[in-house]
């Protein structure tokens, strides 16, 4: 998480740790519903639960009586931050998706690791301000903790995740807070190449963190021993939750949104759009709001002459975004995006259009203005944003209109593309497949995920996940058709202290084996049977190797070659990739 609203989110999510809210009591009124007719009989776990409901409600009074010193403290690091290293980070580079295609491997390497890097310091200017926030509220923890930590279940899983959350937060509030402006400037210092010390060790400790939670939700364990009158509390607690999270959040942008500035961290990608010049806004016919921005042109090495950025927002607070290149010269328009019943279209029209009708099967037309740009923002031209509800009544062509009310040209929408009800599924499902070591210590994971779809159809993939956190040199499925029908190679090359790369997928051919070719020799992969009901196309083959593979070999049962694959170029690019990523020596 950035620094933006960091120390006043801290105290929420002190409340939250990292499982839903539970709290409770809020007046003697809601106790006389312990005698209703459907309460929990009390029990040894139905008292323990009252009473971890009670304590976590009193921890939230006091944060609501200490929010005013929270907000002064936060403020006084601010403040303090200023005036010790204005503009310390302005000349890092930015944070942002995507990359120069005419990009170098190497050159990969060191925008990966730059991007860490700053990373890491936001996350230690998150960590200064969570300080100074909890501050004020370190003996109101205390006493919580005091009050929770005996607390014993039958279920002894609920008193391990209640005491990993504890131990948790603890470790946030009890550590030193970081010598933030010293870390920032010794990172410019080095040309924005290397952490210093301190920093390193963060990073380190936050990587560490959190790898041996235990499984679980702590509020659905707790939910069997509630009754209604917990239930009702912990309803009511909620609301002062949030009513004490709208105190901070009144409180925390402006001042913080200046500190990141004042300091000189450079804005990432996202936070450059939201920032774009606004260019219009509106409601579309399914009943989202709109936004039009200016957007920077990306790294991508396309030309465009105005790039734009629309935003839509719905009633219940999600949404999306795409960017795009405004040209009059396409004449044709699909859908931009689908989100369920809904339909999102954008498209580039000429200056001289005013407004756009909008044509749905059934032959209901919707009109609505454009959005103009002008010539000082890099038009004349205009851009149309609409989105429209349902499966039935698609689109099917825009008109386009003059000041006049004539028709400036009809744009058709292509059969067959439009948005589609996506069947039902159930899941992800997450099923631990792989645990093991890489041959310099490094930890890592294979994990399957399967997701069940309506009609009987399911969809089972694999991911790598390393306990480290280095640069990803090489990580997807090989692009050649061959090897998706037969195994779909998967390579990831974690650049650490000990580099490794990791080759693994689904064999689907029945009878098969995966060889590589490694310092010379052909090695087998090693073979893990998946269980019937993943529904996987075949078992699993997977290795762990300290220099990158020069080749895949598929082999039939027989001992004959099905299919070879190379992964020189690969391997070059991984190794080159890792060079740029590691931080220069001195």
């Amino acid at each position: 998480m950035g620094p933006r609203g960091a120390g006043y989110d801290a105290i929420v999510r002190q409340l939250e740790f990292r499982l839903p809210l539970s709290l409770a009591l809020v007046g003697a009124c809601l106790l006389l519903l312990a005698a209703d007719a459907g309460a929990v009989v009390a029990t040894p776990d139905t008292a323990a639960t009252h009473d971890y409901l009670l304590a976590r409600y009193e921890y939230t009074q006091a944060l609501v009586a200490g929010a005013s010193a929270s907000i002064k403290s936060v403020t006084a690091l601010e403040g303090q931050l200023a005036a010790e290293c204005p503009g310390v980070l302005s000349g890092a580079p930015k944070e942002g998706p995507g990359e120069p295609t005419s990009s170098t491997a190497r050159q990969s390497g060191e925008r990966e690791r730059s991007e860490q890097q700053l990373s890491t310091l936001r996350e230690e200017l998150d960590a200064g301000l969570h300080a100074a926030s909890m501050s004020a509220n370190l003996g109101a923890f205390q006493t919580f903790e005091a009050k929770v930590s005996p607390l014993q279940w039958s279920n002894p899983a609920v008193a391990a995740l209640l005491h990993w959350d504890l131990a948790e937060a603890s470790r946030r509030d009890a550590r030193p807070a970081p010598e933030i402006c010293p870390d920032m400037k010794a990172w410019a210092a080095s040309s924005y190449h290397r952490l210093s010390p301190a920093s390193a060790a963060f990073r380190t400790a936050e990587m560490q963190a959190g790898e041996s939670a235990p499984a679980g939700s702590l509020s659905r364990f707790l939910e069997p021993y509630e009754d209604a009158s917990d239930r009702a509390l912990i309803a009511s607690s909620k609301r002062l939750l949030l009513s004490l999270s709208k105190t901070y959040a009144a409180s925390r942008a402006a001042s913080q949104e200046h500190l990141m500035r004042t300091l000189g961290l450079p804005e990432n990608i996202f936070e450059e759009q939201e920032n774009g010049k606004l260019l219009g806004e509106g409601r579309t016919a399914s009943g989202e709001r709109f936004i039009v921005r200016l957007e920077l042109p990306g790294p991508s090495g396309e030309h465009c002459r105005l790039p734009v950025d629309v935003e839509f927002r719905r009633s219940d607070g999600s949404g999306g975004g795409s960017g795009t290149c405004l040209t009059t010269r396409r004449t044709r328009v699909f859908p931009s995006g689908c989100s369920g019943e809904v339909t999102d279209m954008e498209l580039g029209v000429p200056a001289s259009v005013v407004r756009v009708r909008l044509t749905l099967r059934g032959g209901r037309r919707i009109t609505s203005r454009v959005v103009h740009v002008s010539r000082r923002d890099g038009g004349p031209a205009g851009i149309y944003v609409q989105a429209v509800s349902g499966y039935r009544h698609y689109p099917l062509s825009l008109t386009e209109l003059d000041r006049n009310g004539q028709i400036v040209r009809v744009v058709a929408f292509p059969a067959g593309q439009r948005c589609h009800r996506e069947p039902d599924h159930i899941g992800p499902t997450f099923v631990g497949l792989v645990r093991g070591t890489a041959p310099g210590g490094e930890p890592f994971s294979i994990t399957g995920t399967l997701v069940h779809f309506g009609r009987g159809q399911t969809d089972f993939s694999v991911g790598l996940e390393a306990g480290t956190r280095g640069g990803v040199a090489d990580e997807g499925e090989s692009e050649s058709s061959e090897s998706r029908r037969s195994f779909g190679t998967s390579l990831r090359t974690e650049c650490v202290a000990h580099p490794f790369t990791a080759v693994y997928g689904i064999l689907s051919p029945p009878g098969t084996s995966v060889f590589v070719l490694s310092a010379g020799s052909l090695v087998p992969l090693t073979k893990v049977t998946l269980a019937a009901n993943l529904h996987a196309a075949g078992p699993l083959f997977y290795g762990v190797f300290a220099t990158s593979p020069a080749e895949l070999v598929v082999k039939r049962a027989d001992g004959t070659t099905l299919y070879t694959e190379s992964l020189v170029t690969r391997a070059r690019e991984a190794v080159e990739f890792c060079e740029g990523y590691a931080e220069p020596a001195g």
